[in-house]
């Protein structure tokens, strides 16, 4: 390369580098740069339209930063960007969003703002313009160093082109009407005319749902052939729509979309017609049901039965409606109408104000369960238009009288270790049907309980009507105490003579721990030193049941001795007392105290068990003047008195 082709090269070097954004000498600089126009500035005499204004951000970086990059975007944003829209010189009058606020637009970046307009209807085609300003502040300037902020608020007039089009077809909607209410269909008509200068030849209007809470019957959309439309015309065109159940009578929006051949025979797209549509506040049709009842207001609808149920409707206007008619239908496998799934009522023309009342019979299959039952009343009808109408479904509700329904209550248990006992309580329908021959049954014996009947004959129990039970048991000898699970059921027949059993009836009941069957108590408890007297002693049996062949043994220790210590009772029933005597010696040495003297005693169970026991009587040994037993003593004495006497007669009458 010779010297000056070298000389060339720096200086080109030099001037690409000196036009390059260089690094930041301690501040890093640029600004925003906004440029507005309109996405579609086409308009019509006499519209009301709405038209999009963008505003676009194409920003200039004088100064970056090598080392916080980052800062370039702060420099180049327009930040709190508001914007005022006038009509300028153009032949139309700003209704909405002539002043909003738009936020903040980056470098490259756009943001939109819809401006409502109407259109002078005497507008003469042409080129016009809006006056847009632009209100902004930036960071012109932001040092790298220490982070100081140079703010600068922007002023922008722009003026945006617009178009008054000759427009030889175009349309306005002049009014509109419905027949819908909220959870119905119904139709909505709509007035439109044509506001251009000449003939549209195949009109087509496509009614079209923008919120989804009202929408026309058909995949959300619906259209109507118009065929050739003359200019000035007006014609009335009906859709068939549906509101969905939560539906307010507040406006929903809906437009209507012309399309149409134009005057050089290509198919043309008009700009969409706004229309809103207000459903009808309330109910045309009121509709309720009820059941037939028996003379005690009872449901007569059962189980496996069927039953005629009245549905009653109030045509509560505006005006008389025809053709109307009436559809129940189940919404449960275990119900029928008319011995199917659905079943419709004719009934004709109804005033306003009138009441109508229509029958269905409905039935419950073996396998319902009692309870309440819905079914979907709709009254269909046509409008004043002839189409036709579905009201709002509603529920009709249907009480199916229940099974019996088995309870238990008042349970109790008398279940000892070691001992018979019973379960007791009672059982009850709170059922409406009576539960016929019934039976209850112990279908989960608790642990360690011996049921010696598992099974309570209750009879007839009609609904509302409770009886008692009680069945014996035994917990053997050994068995651990707490709380043990027991299941019953009742089995019953039902009117048919079909036996059926209910569901499982659970309890708890307590295994109390091992107990003494007798109590004993000595009635005449002080005896003298140096004496021999008769203790008596009273034997009460404290058990649920019988005791036989029960043997009372005295065990007494010095200083007390007994010769004949033991006592035989041949049977002491529940809650029954024997008083047993022992003839007792008391030592002379005996200390005045109170003593303790054992007693054994066994006893036969109804099992042929031999429950043994062992107790303790207190005595006290004394001189005080109490009262003592000496009836036995002088009873001996006199006996003793009377066998001398005999002996000396025989020996006497011997010689």
């Amino acid at each position: 390369m010779t010297r000056s082709r070298v000389g060339i090269a720096v200086v080109l070097v030099m001037v690409v580098l000196a036009s390059w954004p260089g690094p930041a000498a301690g501040a890093v600089r640029g600004e925003p740069d906004l440029a507005a126009n309109l996405a579609d500035g086409s308009i019509a005499p006499g519209e009301e339209t709405t038209l999009t204004l963008v505003l676009t951000n194409d920003a200039t970086l004088s100064q970056v930063s090598l080392t916080n990059p980052g800062l370039a975007e702060r420099v180049t944003t327009a930040n709190g960007v508001s914007v005022t829209v006038e009509s300028g010189n153009a032949p139309l009058s700003i209704e909405r969003g002539g002043d909003q606020l738009l936020g903040s637009i980056v470098d490259g970046g756009r943001v939109t703002a819809d401006v409502g307009v109407t259109v002078d209807a005497d507008a003469d085609p042409g080129t016009y313009h809006l006056d847009v300003t632009a209100e902004y502040s930036y960071a012109s300037s932001i040092s790298d160093r220490i982070g100081a902020v140079s703010q600068r608020t922007v002023e922008a007039t722009f003026e945006v082109e617009v178009v008054v089009e000759r427009d030889d077809v175009r349309f306005r909607v002049v009014d509109t009407r419905t027949t819908l209410r909220a959870g119905e269909s119904g139709t909505f008509a709509a007035t439109v005319e044509h506001t251009g200068q000449q003939t549209a030849r195949d009109v087509r209007l496509q009614l079209r749902s923008l919120d989804g809470a009202v929408s026309p019957t058909g995949a959300g959309q619906a259209s109507r052939y118009l065929g050739p439309w003359p200019a000035g015309e007006r014609r009335t065109v009906s859709y068939r729509v549906t509101a969905r159940p939560d539906v307010t009578a507040t406006a929903h929006a809906l437009e209507l979309v012309p399309t149409y051949e134009n005057a050089h025979g290509d198919a043309t797209t008009g700009r969409p017609l706004a229309v809103g549509l207000t459903p009808v506040a309330g109910e045309r049709f009121r509709v309720h049901g009820a059941a037939g009842l028996d003379s005690r207001g009872q449901p007569q609808l059962g189980v496996g039965g069927s039953d005629a149920i009245t549905v009653a409707f109030t045509n509560r206007g505006p005006g008389a409606v025809g053709n109307v008619s009436v559809q129940l239908a189940t919404t449960s496998p275990a119900t029928t109408v008319d011995g199917g799934a659905v079943a419709e009522r004719g009934v004709g023309r109804v005033q306003t104000g009138e009441d109508r009342t229509v029958a269905f019979d409905v039935g419950a299959s073996p396998t319902a369960r009692g309870g309440n039952y819905t079914f979907d009343a709709t009254v269909t009808y046509d409008d004043t238009t002839g189409a036709t109408v579905s009201s709002r479904t509603r529920p009709v509700t249907v009480r199916v009288q229940p099974s019996p329904t088995i309870t238990l209550a008042d349970l109790d248990s008398t279940l000892y270790v070691g001992e018979r006992g019973t379960l007791s309580g009672t059982i009850s329908n709170t059922g409406p049907t009576a539960a016929r021959n019934a039976v209850l049954r112990v279908t989960d014996a608790p642990l360690g309980v011996q049921f010696t009947e598992t099974a309570y004959p209750v009879g007839d129990l009609a609904g509302g009507q409770q009886a008692s039970f009680s069945l014996p048991a035994r917990v053997p000898a050994g068995t651990t105490t707490g709380p043990r699970a027991v299941t019953y059921v009742l089995a019953y027949e039902t009117v048919d003579g079909t036996v059926v059993t209910s569901d499982p009836l659970r309890a708890s009941v307590p295994v109390q721990p091992e107990r003494d069957t007798f109590d004993l108590a000595a009635r005449n408890g002080t005896l003298a030193p140096d004496s021999t007297e008769v203790l008596a002693v009273e034997i009460t049996n404290t058990g649920d049941t019988p005791r036989t062949d029960v043997q009372v043994s005295l065990a007494p220790a010095p200083p007390f001795t007994s010769v004949a210590p033991s006592v035989y009772v041949g049977r002491l029933d529940p809650g029954e007392s024997a008083t047993v005597r022992f003839p007792i010696e008391t030592d002379e040495d005996a200390v005045t105290a109170s003593h303790a003297i054992a007693v054994n005693v066994s006893g036969e169970t109804d099992d042929a068990l031999t429950e043994h026991e062992r107790h303790r009587v207190t005595v006290s040994v004394g001189t005080d003047d109490q009262p003592v037993d000496t009836v036995p003593i002088v009873v001996l004495g006199g006996l003793s008195v009377v066998l001398v006497a005999a002996l000396g007669w025989w020996w006497f009458t011997r010689r």
